[in-house]
């Protein structure tokens, strides 16, 4: 592919002072942002009776902000747990866990006497290694563990995915937002129906709501939006003269690109704090495996997109956008399969998928009352089709052998330098 130029990585291994570069492809990394509600007793002086399981929540010492003293209170836990976070106060970079509050996560009214405290729980800048995705799970357990949670409507999960310290390249985003465009019915159905554009103005629509789909658009008169060819064609043949460019076209009509349900406004900046693509539709969640899985998804689509072997992958993949009535042809369980992601398409098959996106006719169920996918499990591609490598998480099958002295393994996140996401 002629636009992919390997990155240069530089690999320390832990207890020695050894280091080596090698040229590889450039690894995927990530951070996560998890939005909740958490409860307080609003009586300082009154313990509550015990209800059902709900008994974890927090009790304020006398004057004492119960907003700080939560934040306090998850570090301190967080930390005894063996995560390590910013302290209180501070404002982190990406290193460490950030524990803030967050006015986007509405609070409900006191129920059974409790004060509910809004909070954004953020990961560090991470590699996608399965040792990082053990600090997801962990940090998902200390929290489940410890507090009494509640997960509504107003709360999202955010992940953002980027290549380290490496940029992302006008080919790369290219065929990420042809991908997004073609496929945004596919990818609704992962996703409730509060968290659709319709319904949620935190994660609005590539197709409806970005400036490339509304150029035309005039207070008068509200042109056509442009069809699933034409955006595809645009985002792959138009001329930009940067990535700045071309992320600008898929930032909000209003100017607002941090609102998109994929959020390209950090690589529209001259020089932005963390050059990454934030996926913002995914509704919040405290379950380990539903935040691991759409973790892997979400670095898995940006993955594809690089095509680290040639294009001849996305472009069977992408054709099956450009087909009439794409969605009724191609779910996003059998969209996901075609891209190698056979483990996140397992998952969501057996979770279930939120049809009600979909302005199609309903899904048939089969006499056991399952969603009756056709063609779900497809044959596996012949050899040398263009499925991924099965280990493309762990990156090892993308890694160079460094020299005949060092035995291939696949790195831990720990061997790579600090990245800032």
């Amino acid at each position: 592919m002629a636009d992919y130029n390997p990155g240069i990585t530089t690999i320390r291994v832990l207890g020695t002072k050894n280091t080596w570069t090698v040229k590889m492809a450039t690894a995927l990394s990530y951070g996560v942002e998890l939005e909740m509600l958490i409860a307080l007793n609003q009586d300082p002086f009154k313990r509550k009776e015990e209800q059902g399981n709900r008994t974890q929540y927090i009790q304020p010492r006398e004057g004492m902000q119960t907003g700080e003293l939560l934040r306090r209170h998850i570090i301190n836990t967080l930390e005894t747990g063996g995560i390590a976070c910013y302290p209180f106060g501070i404002d982190g970079g990406f290193n460490k866990w950030s524990i803030v509050s967050d006015s986007s996560v509405t609070a409900m009214k006191h129920e059974h006497n409790f004060i509910w405290n809004s909070i954004e729980v953020i990961s560090p800048a991470y590699y996608i290694f399965d040792d990082t995705l053990n600090d997801i799970r962990k940090t998902c357990r200390l929290l489940a563990e410890n507090y009494m949670i509640h997960i509504n409507e107003t709360a999202g999960m955010h992940v953002h995915v980027g290549l380290g310290h490496q940029r992302f390249q006008l080919g790369h985003l290219r065929r990420l937002l042809a991908f997004f465009w073609g496929f945004e019915e596919q990818l609704n159905t992962l996703h409730p129906e509060h968290r659709s554009a319709e319904n949620c103005g935190w994660a609005r629509s590539l197709r409806e709501q970005s400036i490339y789909a509304n150029r035309s658009t005039t207070a008068v008169q509200k042109a056509v939006l442009p069809g699933i060819e034409e955006g595809i064609r645009y985002f792959l043949g138009q001329r930009f003269g940067s990535t700045r460019d071309i992320a600008k076209e898929a930032g909000g009509f209003d100017g607002n690109g941090k609102t998109m349900a994929y959020n390209f406004s950090s690589i529209a900046l001259e020089e932005p704090l963390k050059h990454t693509i934030e996926f913002r539709q995914a509704a919040g969640t405290i379950d380990e495996d539903e935040i691991v899985t759409w973790i892997r998804t979400c670095v898995g689509i940006v993955d594809f997109c690089r095509c680290v072997d040639g294009s001849e992958a996305f472009d069977r993949v992408i054709s099956l956008a450009r087909e009439k009535d794409s969605p009724d042809k191609v779910n996003v369980i059998q969209l996901l399969r075609r891209m190698g992601l056979g483990d996140q398409a397992d998952f969501y098959k057996e979770r279930g998928l939120y049809f009600n996106l979909q302005k199609q006719s309903l899904p048939s169920f089969d006499d056991d009352g399952f969603v009756h996918l056709n063609d779900d499990r497809e044959p596996s591609p012949a050899e040398g089709d263009f499925q991924l490598p099965p280990n493309a998480f762990n990156l090892s099958s993308l890694t160079s052998k460094v020299s005949s002295s060092h035995t291939e393994r696949t790195p831990t996140s720990e061997e790579f330098e600090e990245i800032s996401l």
